[in-house]
């Protein structure tokens, strides 16, 4: 049960992050605009494989795959984040915390 409290306040804090990002459709495309967005998701894939499953050695590669993803992603013009509440980013990333801790240990220590 304390997995399953842990997963959702993993989620909760998600969307709490996640609510203020939009994807756009843009009328004026930066040239390789495309070429960017499509680059970003092998690179976040591969970059997320290679920190599980790369071990150690790999981490700074991983490391600079995932940052390269996310450079493209938002050069690309694609993804646009607003602003977000303090209050938000405070519970979002105490709820991601709180849920990973739950969701990892199966155990809740209230002492």
């Amino acid at each position: 049960m304390v997995k399953y409290i842990g997963l959702g306040l993993m989620i909760l804090g998600i969307y709490l992050l996640g609510k203020t990002i939009t994807f756009n459709t843009v009328i004026f495309n930066p040239p390789f605009s495309n070429l960017l967005a499509d680059l970003s998701i092998p690179l976040l894939l591969g970059g997320i494989a290679t920190l599980f499953f790369g071990g150690l050695g790999n981490r700074n590669y991983a490391l600079t795959s995932i940052v390269g993803s996310f450079i493209a992603m938002f050069s690309s013009g694609f993804i646009v984040v607003r602003s977000i509440n303090l209050w938000d980013l405070v519970l979002g990333f105490g709820a991601i915390f709180a849920g990973g801790y739950l969701f990892m240990t199966d155990k809740a220590d209230l002492d």
